[in-house]
């Protein structure tokens, strides 16, 4: 029997897909940054650790 071989190839598509995943790095960032604030002040409230000034010193770092 014959053989059909297909091939595609994906024209103009290199931009669009720069932009979606320059877009999900920037989601990322914001997410991690996001978290890191809310985490450190939710430490910064807590009575824990050694304290300068009353605030934490580890929710400061």
């Amino acid at each position: 029997m014959g053989r059909l071989k297909i091939q595609f190839q994906h024209k103009d598509l290199q931009e669009p897909i720069q932009d979606l995943n320059k877009m999900a790095n920037r989601m990322i960032f914001a997410l991690i940054a996001g978290a890191l604030i809310i985490g450190s002040s939710l430490i910064l409230n807590t009575n824990i650790g050694p304290k300068v000034f009353g605030i934490s010193i580890i929710g400061i770092s």
